[in-house]
C-alpha cells in the first residue's frame, strides 16, 4: 500500500501542474489580446486627438472666425454710417 502512494502523489502533482501551466498560458494570451486591443485603442485616440487639435487650430484662426461669422450668423460688418467711433479718454 505504501508504495502505491508516493505514485499516486507524484501523478497527481503532475496533473495539477499541467492543469495550472495550461491555466497560465490561457491568461497569458488572453491578456496579449488585450493588451493588442488596448494599443490599438490607444492608437484610435491619439489620431483622434491629433485630428481635433488640428480643428481646433482652424477653427481659431481669424479668418475661420469671419467666415463663420459671415455664413453661419449672417453678421456682416457694419456700413460707415452704422458706425460711431467714440474719443478715447487720456
Amino acid at each position: 500500500m505504501r508504495r502505491l502512494i508516493l505514485p499516486a502523489c507524484l501523478g497527481l502533482a503532475i496533473i495539477c501542474t499541467s492543469v495550472m501551466l495550461v491555466s497560465a498560458r490561457h491568461q497569458t494570451r488572453s491578456l496579449f489580446t488585450e493588451r493588442q486591443q488596448l494599443r490599438t485603442q490607444q492608437q484610435q485616440v491619439t489620431d483622434e486627438w491629433g485630428r481635433l487639435q488640428l480643428e481646433l487650430a482652424t477653427l481659431s484662426s481669424l479668418s475661420e472666425i469671419h467666415r463663420r461669422a459671415r455664413t453661419e450668423l449672417q453678421m456682416q460688418t457694419p456700413k460707415q454710417v452704422a458706425t460711431l467711433t467714440l474719443p478715447t479718454q487720456p
